[in-house]
């Protein structure tokens, strides 16, 4: 689902950046971001905040 929406946002709505938000302790989510670019950007005791360039990509 990750792979189809990183190559079908930037087309559909001109999208230079994508961002995903995922709990601390979701270390599955927080991998599967990072194995595919995306860069922790900031972080709280809830949520931290995943970004990828796709000009980058």
């Amino acid at each position: 689902m990750l792979n189809r929406a990183m190559a079908m946002v930037p087309g559909l709505f001109g999208a230079t950046t994508l961002s995903a938000g995922v709990a601390p302790g979701n270390t599955v989510s927080a991998t599967l971001l990072a194995n595919r670019g995306f860069v922790l950007k900031d972080g709280t005791d809830e949520l931290n905040q995943y970004l990828l360039d796709l000009r980058s990509q």
